[in-house]
């Protein structure tokens, strides 16, 4: 185990994307990563992993053209040990899905931290991007990548009460149930609550409740909510996503 690859981890990461607040329109919008995670991978094995990242775009009434969304080939990948790179959709083609694919071989990479960053862009240059620690170390501990539940897009309208949960789950049991920050949800309206309905060391819950007053005319609008989970020992998992005001 490499020692203080913790710190590593978290001072690498770097999510480049607006923290809340409203676009005017689809021509401004950018792209939200729907899975990102830190890896680290067992130097003495040779079996081939896979790491995904993907994003969407495809906020409420835009047309086809600002929708359409492509990965860009990663900076930052080791120089050795990348076994095969696949962009969905090809990279001849866009959509409002899009993701990466890199798999590598952890025992043909040298040990150390590999800071990847991952960009996508719509139709009109958008762009989001990531930076992604990638550690390869000799028999790693907590080597496990945490994981989110799937998020979507929520509206809600002035007056309306609406709750919606969010949870993250480690196979290593490697969750501080003493720190909120564990999961954090960052970027919500201001008439927003959370509640932890569940802490224990594999799973956390997290409860949303929205409810802006009939009379928050000054609430309406989009907001980009980054979500992030974070283990004891360094791995780290990122979604985003969107809440509309109306």
């Amino acid at each position: 185990m490499v020692k203080g690859y913790r710190g590593l981890l978290l001072a690498g990461v770097v999510l480049c994307a607006a923290q809340s607040v409203v676009w005017g329109d689809c021509l401004t919008d950018t792209p939200l990563l729907t899975s990102a995670a830190s890896q680290v991978l067992d130097r003495n094995s040779t079996a081939p992993v896979t790491i995904t990242i993907s994003a969407r775009d495809l906020p409420a009434g835009c047309t086809a053209t600002p929708e359409q969304i492509s990965f860009a080939t990663p900076f930052g990948l080791p120089s050795a040990g990348v076994a095969g790179l696949t962009f969905e959709p090809p990279l001849s083609f866009k959509g409002p899905l899009a993701g990466v694919k890199v798999t590598l071989t952890p025992s043909m990479i040298p040990s150390g931290t590999y800071n990847v960053v991952y960009t996508v862009k719509d139709a009109v240059n958008n762009t989001t991007s990531v930076t992604l620690p990638l550690v390869v170390a000799s028999a790693p501990l907590y080597a496990a990548t945490p994981s989110l539940d799937p998020v979507s897009d929520v509206v809600v309208f002035l007056g309306q009460r609406l709750s919606f949960a969010v949870g993250l789950s480690d196979p290593d049991g490697d969750l501080n149930i003493t720190d909120q920050n564990t999961l954090a949800i960052d970027g919500l309206p201001v008439s927003s609550t959370k509640t932890y309905a569940k802490l224990t060391a594999s799973r956390f819950e997290v409860l949303v409740t929205l409810a802006p007053s009939p009379f928050a005319t000054l609430e309406r609008g989009t907001y980009r909510v980054n979500i992030t989970g974070r283990k004891i020992h360094g791995g780290y998992v990122t979604a985003q996503m969107r809440i509309i005001v109306q």
